[in-house]
């Protein structure tokens, strides 16, 4: 068991063991050679398949996959690449973003509901909150 202090949140959820990994290009994880070409997302995953593929034979329970940010992508194409290496997946942040001529998260967003009214206040809540954004932000010091 990995102690709170360093645990992800799922691992202290389930009580569970933690496999810590440092991302291909990440850190001290970044080869001499600087092959950019073999940092996309399959090679994410693939790093994670192998990963798990090594340790499964120790650890037989059930396998969750986590992460944030690039963390979390990987986990979340982990999973699409490889569906039968974990149970369940908890990705915390997980950006898809990419490169193209469409703005697709406002078509997205101006379509998202069923509830035209809720969507409406949504909508006047994030505009009146855009407004008010230096006086929300002076507060978060003392919410945080």
């Amino acid at each position: 068991m990995v102690p709170a202090a360093v645990g992800a949140e799922p691992t202290r959820l389930i009580d569970g063991n933690q496999l810590n990994v440092e991302q291909r290009f990440f850190g001290k994880s970044t080869p001499a050679s600087k092959n950019w070409t073999k940092l996309d997302l399959w090679q994410a995953a693939t790093d994670h398949h192998r990963i798990v593929q090594a340790f499964k034979a120790l650890y037989g329970g059930k396998w969750v996959s986590t992460g944030a940010s690039k963390g979390g992508m990987t986990s979340v194409y982990h999973r699409r690449f490889y569906p039968a290496d974990v149970d369940a997946t908890v990705a915390y942040v997980a950006p898809d973003d990419v490169v193209n001529d469409q703005d697709s998260y406002v078509a997205f967003i101006q379509h998202a509901g069923t509830d035209a009214q809720c969507n409406e206040a949504l909508r006047v809540l994030q505009r009146h909150a855009l407004y008010r954004r230096s006086a929300l932000l002076g507060m978060l010091p003392s919410r945080a």
